[in-house]
């Protein structure tokens, strides 16, 4: 079952420039986030980024 974002998924969203408003979390690996758009219901799926990586890709 799709679920919201926790505040670290939501850092790592925004890393790839994904808007986290947009996107339901449905299942997470040690090394990808699985997600799904709200309204076009595609799936796609992200790495996950150390802090120091997240730095690096946000403005």
């Amino acid at each position: 079952m799709p679920k919201k974002p926790t505040r670290k998924q939501k850092q790592v969203l925004k890393a790839h420039k994904k808007a986290p408003d947009n996107w339901w979390i449905v299942g997470k690996t040690t090394d990808k986030l699985f997600i799904q758009n709200k309204k076009s219901r595609k799936y796609s799926s992200v790495q996950w980024l150390t802090e120091a990586e997240q730095k690096t890709r946000l403005p």
